[in-house]
Order: structure tokens, then sequence, then C-alpha cells
């Protein structure tokens, strides 16, 4: 079987599982051990990438459940970028949390663009802290990488149509495991998330409570050896993540400059 059947045959196997993990997994070996071959029709409008692809990225391949097929529109070499800064946080932010958005991350994004340096922005898309992280990017015309826990034609959430029509013009890339229009299931964003940690050069995190979507993230990033860094909040703040992260060891944010320091630090220490 010649790679380009195989990997018709996975895009074609991803599409009739709906993108679940598990079963495409199970499939991945009968498929390429079979070598009849396959003219079969699927129905498909995105663009893909697939394990074994010349773009798909080495960092990928250091998780447990490296993906298999991702459906995307946009620049598929966005993924190439070396400085690729995870935002993620709680889906209603405080004014603190707004305020790491609009001074922090925003004089963080604002500088790496005037030295005209690729620097994109790494999130899910999800209402809160992803979306207006992405649209600081977006302000600055700076690239961003989305995961949905949608299928990559299901815009999820709607709130969101400004950041996916962004990407699907080529100024950044989204991406899915799941195809077509299949709908946003609870079970897809936690798994989901540890794309966004590997993909992920550093991780920002401005407002996280705990537990939450945002903790999963975390987590993977810490298996994974991704850098870390938050913002602090009051003591009083029993369910704040950023704390349990600062007193476990990641950097303490207080202004655009620390971040952009942190940033330039672990580029040194990690070679980006």
């Amino acid at each position: 079987m010649t790679n380009n059947e195989l990997r018709r045959r996975l895009i074609k196997k991803a599409i009739e599982l709906e993108g679940d993990y598990l079963s495409l997994n199970v499939a991945k070996s009968s498929i390429s051990n079979n070598e009849n071959s396959t003219n079969e029709y699927f129905s498909l409008r995105s663009s893909t990438l697939v394990e074994g692809d010349e773009e798909y990225p080495d960092y990928f391949y250091n998780l447990n459940e490296n993906p298999i097929v991702l459906f995307c529109y946009g620049n598929k070499h966005l993924l190439e970028i070396d400085n690729r800064l995870g935002v993620v946080g709680t889906r209603h932010p405080s004014k603190t949390g707004l305020q790491a958005i609009k001074g922090i991350l925003d004089y963080t994004v604002k500088h790496y663009a005037s030295l005209n340096e690729k620097f994109a922005i790494v999130n899910g898309m999800a209402r809160g802290i992803d979306v207006l992280a992405a649209r600081v990017a977006m302000k600055y015309h700076m690239p961003i990488i989305m995961y949905l826990g949608s299928g990559i034609d299901n815009v999820y959430p709607s709130e969101a149509q400004d950041v996916y029509d962004y990407c699907r013009r080529g100024n950044g890339l989204i991406l899915s495991e799941y195809p077509n229009l299949v709908p946003p299931r609870k079970e897809h964003f936690p798994f989901r998330n540890r794309l966004i940690a590997a993909t992920s050069s550093f991780l920002f995190v401005p407002e996280a409570l705990i537990p939450s979507g945002t903790y999963s993230t975390v987590n993977y990033a810490l298996n994974l050896g991704v850098p870390i860094a938050t913002c602090p909040f009051s003591f009083t703040e029993e369910n704040s993540l950023n704390n349990i992260l600062i007193k476990d060891g990641a950097e303490s944010i207080l202004s655009g400059k620390d971040l952009v320091e942190f940033i330039e630090y672990n580029k040194i220490t990690y070679k980006l």
C-alpha cells in the first residue's frame, strides 16, 4: 500500500468514526495491513494533517496519544513557528483576569509584532480568556493556532466566529480531530487540551480556577516540560489555580515586561 493510499484510508476512517481517537487508533493497524486499494468517496471540505506527513510536527510525538488525523483550515506552516505562547484560562474572567489580557498580554504581543518576529498565540478558542487572547493577536495581525472541541466546520462557541474566520483566511490555523459538523461533546475538550499543551513552547495562565479545563492543559504541559507562567491573585481566592501554580514553581508575572523576559529566558534555556 502506498503512503497516499494509507493516508486516504486514515482520513476516511476518521470521518466514519467522527474523530473518535480510541476507535481510530484500534482501526489503524488493520487499515495498514489491508492491501486492497480504495477509491471510495468521502465528503470533506477542510484540508488535513495526518501522522507521518512532512508537515506533522515532531512535538506531537511527545504525546502518549499523538493525533492521527487532524482536520484544518489556514496556514499549517504556523506549526513550525518556534515562539508559540499558549494562553488559556477561565471562561468568565474577573477584572484582574481582563487586565492580564489587556495589559500584560497586549504589551507582549505588541512587543513581538514591533520586532516583526514570528510569534503565535495557541489555545482552544473557548469563550473568555482564550478568545480574548486570540483577539489581542488579531489586533496586531499576529498568527493564532486554535484547537476545536467540535467538528472543523462547526464553529463553537459561535461568538468566536471572527477568530475562526481570521484563521480560515490564512492569518492563523484552526485544527480539530473531529471532521465536518461533529457537535461539541463534553469529553472532547479535556482530550483536546493535550494538543494545546504540546503545541505551546510556553504556557501563560492569566486567570483560572480549580477544578477547570485549564487544569488539564496545565497537567499536560507539566508532563511535557512546557515552562508555565501565571499572575498572582489574592490569597483569599481559595480556588485560584494561579496561586497553586506559583506555589508549585510557575513564574509569577506582574507586567508585560515580566512575560517578555519569561519568554526570552526560556527561548535561550530551551534553545528555541
